[in-house]
């Protein structure tokens, strides 16, 4: 090949993929109101995307995957959960549903959950992939793995937020969570026990892989708990406003804060260390 149609059929292809990565850049799309955060197997972040109807998906270097968009029966979703097989449950707040998706972002059918449910804000599964919906922020069911209703009760303070790992916590609007053992709360209704936070509502709540329970509060306030010795350590302090999901992966060092009024999400470090920030 002559020299001058080599350089030709170089630029060529520097065009083209200079082309299709400004492509891919336009084809992304734009936090609008990001509310629940999970993450799956692969460290891949899921974002409700309250607003826009949709659950996006980033990759663990904080890519948009477009391909993974999910809008099939989305309805300005709150919450987001994965269970043991990979399936993705989300709480579609316009709705009334819980929605369910299997690992290639496909709706299963007649998988929907719709008995007891009224305008769910967060969903949580526990070790027995039971669901668990708080409803309204003032109002929990729980479901079985085929989506039957086991129980629901009233806890009696607003739910902004629940998180399950092998006892379940429920978090007030106020400055608390308490505990409760999983399974038992819908027929003893007794506490195990009570940890107060500042002064701020919590808003999210999750478990890392060691079983330790992290909070956020409205401020952006990040505290992690040893739910055994009952201790909080304070891990981020009080940033961005309006932060109402959170997603830990320890495997890979990562906090990820969704802020709604911001349209952002921020990635910490476990130790609080700011990293980057998604638009």
């Amino acid at each position: 090949m002559k020299l001058s149609n080599f350089l030709k059929t170089t630029s060529q292809t520097f065009l083209m993929v200079l082309t299709l990565t400004a492509c891919q850049a336009w084809a992304a799309t734009p936090l609008n109101g990001p509310l629940g955060l999970a993450l799956d197997s692969k460290g891949n972040l899921y974002v409700a995307n309250s607003l826009s109807n949709q659950i996006l998906v980033y990759n663990p270097t904080y890519v948009q995957l477009t391909r993974k968009t999910i809008t099939a029966s989305v309805s300005d979703p709150y919450g987001v959960a994965f269970d043991s097989k990979g399936n993705l449950y989300v709480a579609n707040y316009g709705n009334s549903s819980v929605t369910v998706y299997d690992s290639t972002e496909k709706q299963k059918t007649g998988s929907t959950i719709t008995n007891g449910i009224q305008y769910p804000v967060k969903v949580a599964i526990d070790g027995l992939d039971d669901v668990w919906v708080g409803n309204n922020y003032d109002h929990v069911t729980m479901y079985s793995t085929s989506g039957t209703l086991i129980g629901s009760s009233n806890p009696g303070v607003p739910v902004e937020s629940i998180a399950t790992h092998g006892a379940w916590f429920v978090l007030g609007s106020s400055d608390h969570w308490t505990q409760y053992p999983t399974g038992e709360y819908l027929t003893k209704g007794e506490a195990a026990s009570s940890l107060r936070f500042g002064s701020a509502n919590i808003f999210a709540a999750t478990f890392d892989k060691k079983g330790n329970y992290w909070v956020c509060q409205f401020t952006g306030e990040v505290d992690v708990v040893n739910p055994y010795a009952n201790v909080a350590t304070l891990i981020i302090p009080a940033g961005q406003p309006g932060s109402y999901g959170m997603a830990v992966d320890s495997t890979r060092n990562r906090i990820y804060l969704s802020s709604y009024s911001n349209n952002t999400i921020d990635v910490f470090t476990t130790s609080g260390a700011h990293l980057y920030t998604i638009y």
